[in-house]
């Protein structure tokens, strides 16, 4: 399946904008970008940008999937039962990947959740970012308070 997201303003990370843009993109690789009259591949599904800015994924480096945010996260990660954390987990690195945060790095979780969640996001099971994983919550010594 080909996209071609077209006439849309695009940043590239490396500090260029690009007005009246085009990107291709095949299956889930971005295959061209292109500025003005940049050439659609027929058959491709045409997603009009105007007034739109495409960006890079965004990569967060300190989260914890299966904390919940809630006013006091760690009693509830020791309260709620394995398999709610577990979907806990999966609703927000859905979440997260839809608020175009691509990777994350999660530091650390329970139970290895973080390493099942990681391996279900590759195999394509669940929707979520790219994660780098640290297993055990990393903390410095006497915690953060």
């Amino acid at each position: 399946m080909t996209t071609a997201f077209v006439s849309g303003r695009v940043f590239t990370g490396d500090g260029k904008v690009l007005e009246h843009a085009t990107v291709i993109v095949e299956g889930d690789r971005i295959v061209k970008v292109g500025k003005g009259k940049t050439t659609v591949p027929r058959g491709a599904e045409k997603i009009p940008l105007e007034g739109a800015t495409l960006f890079p994924g965004f990569i967060d480096c300190h989260v914890h999937l299966c904390l919940d945010g809630s006013a006091d996260p760690m009693t509830t990660l020791l309260k709620d039962p394995l398999p709610m954390t577990t979907l806990k987990a999966c609703r927000l690195a859905h979440k997260t990947l839809m608020s175009g945060v691509t990777m994350v790095r999660d530091m650390g979780g329970k139970d290895g959740i973080d390493l099942c969640l990681r391996d279900s996001i590759r195999s394509g099971l669940t929707l979520g970012p790219r994660m780098l994983v640290s297993r055990q919550m990393v903390c410095m010594t006497g915690g953060h308070g």
